[in-house]
């Protein structure tokens, strides 16, 4: 309950900061339609779909089609890029080792 609560409260800050005037429940009414239009199988990320979706969804109210594609857009990074930072590791990769000229695998006998 409170994934959707909150799924709902992105749209509604979304629409405040997009400065998109529809009435409050279209917010609950795209989750419904974004839940529903993703769940079958389609491009890794559900890219098109879901944009098509909003686009759909948002034009009904009288949201012009490109301000609703920008606010499909906003909404997918929104919605995908803080669970992707949790998997992908952002720190660099860890240096090799520094080999000493005394290490076995620096002597002249192990190089012949």
């Amino acid at each position: 309950m409170l994934a959707y609560l909150l799924a709902v409260s992105i749209n509604y800050v979304l629409f405040a900061a997009m400065d998109i005037h529809v009435p409050a429940s279209v917010g609950l009414l795209l989750m419904v339609a974004l839940y529903i239009g993703v769940a079958p199988p389609s491009l890794p990320g559900k890219v098109g779909i879901f944009h098509g979706i909003t686009v759909l969804t948002l034009t009904l109210f009288g949201v012009l089609p490109s301000t609703a594609l920008a606010y499909g857009a906003l909404l997918h990074l929104t919605i995908f890029l803080p669970p992707l930072s949790w998997v992908v590791d952002l720190e660099p990769a860890p240096k090799p080792p520094v080999r000493m000229e005394g290490d076995a695998a620096w002597s002249k006998e192990s190089l012949r």
